[in-house]
């Protein structure tokens, strides 16, 4: 009786520790289902917002170009990224020092709230003759700018001007 008792004690155990493994293979096999369900859901809510992001990009990027295609019709030039300069309507000539006169404006987020910094050199027959340094005031996105360059040596018969940047 006593061997009896013994083994329905250890069935009871093993039917208990099966019971046991069963439960924990079920709720490992619940966990990873739900870990798989998780990851394809934020997989594909960052390929929607991935998406998105190309299409707002590829529509800002269409903006820009018609953008830029306006300022080029209206005689627009680009001289930087989101900066381009014009001549200033009229022909304006210069009337005594060799000059530059034309007009610049910004189309960046934000303006150039310092202006923009022109650079360039003076030449005379492809010779250097001088540097060239200006700034404008402050511009807001859109907006222009008169510039006039002088060469107050009066030694130079044209402007090269190499680089536009917002200040």
């Amino acid at each position: 009786m006593v061997w009896y008792n013994m083994d329905q004690t250890h069935q009871a155990q093993v039917r208990a520790d099966e019971t046991q493994r069963l439960q924990d293979e079920a709720a490992a096999k619940k966990k990873a289902d739900s870990d798989a369900y998780w990851a394809k859901a934020y997989a594909d809510q960052q390929k929607l917002q991935s998406d998105e992001a190309q299409k707002r990009a590829a529509a800002d990027a269409q903006a820009k170009a018609a953008a830029a295609a306006d300022l080029a019709a209206k005689g627009w030039k680009p001289a930087a990224a989101g900066i381009y300069t014009a001549d200033i309507p009229g022909g304006y000539k210069c009337t005594t020092l060799p000059c530059n006169k034309f007009l610049v404006m910004t189309t960046q987020a934000g303006g150039c709230p310092n202006g923009i910094l022109i650079r360039g050199r003076w030449l005379q027959h492809g010779v250097v003759t001088g540097p060239v340094t200006e700034i404008t005031g402050s511009l807001h996105e859109g907006e222009q700018a008169a510039v006039e360059i002088l060469d107050y040596t009066g030694n130079s018969d044209t402007v090269d001007l190499t680089d536009f940047r917002c200040n």
